[in-house]
């Protein structure tokens, strides 16, 4: 996908949920953001695939959004500790979710695209140098650079 020098205001490392939304928010604000992921392809690592009602709103998610990678809507259940205290958990409407988590990250994934965010699959960050005012990272095939922006992110 890249090859060579490449600028941007914001590189996120990681294409899971938090950095997906970051690109997502820095995205929308008008700032130029690249997303390296070091796997081929989203929801490698292992996960239990387990998230709380609130993730749904957190993520800005539609319902029509979250149908597509919900599996099971959980209205109680019994969490243990390592210790084996139990902790039972019961809501008259759904509390939790079971997903997909590959269709989840594909939804996450997509919002980011569409707000402007680009993302590089297999392309590890393998190295990060400070420099001035930016960064400059080394990945698989290409060296990027994060550049000073004249917007402050906290204010955009």
């Amino acid at each position: 996908m890249y090859n060579g020098r490449v600028s941007v205001d914001v590189l996120v490392v990681g294409a899971g949920p938090a950095g997906l939304m970051a690109a997502r928010k820095i995205a929308a604000a008008g700032f130029k953001v690249l997303v390296v992921e070091k796997e081929k392809e989203l929801s490698v690592k292992p996960c239990g695939e387990g998230i709380s009602a609130r993730t749904i709103k957190t993520a800005e998610l539609t319902d029509k959004e979250a149908d597509r990678f919900i599996a099971v809507r959980i209205k109680r259940a019994n969490i243990y500790s390592p210790s084996g205290i139990k902790l039972s958990v019961v809501g008259g409407s759904a509390q939790g979710y079971i997903i997909d988590k590959k269709k989840f990250l594909r939804v996450m994934a997509s919002k980011a695209a569409d707000a402007g965010a680009e993302i590089a699959m297999a392309e590890p960050a393998k190295r990060i140098e400070k420099v001035d005012e930016g960064y400059r990272v080394y990945t698989r095939s290409c060296l990027l650079y994060t550049s000073p922006s004249p917007r402050d992110l906290s204010t955009s």
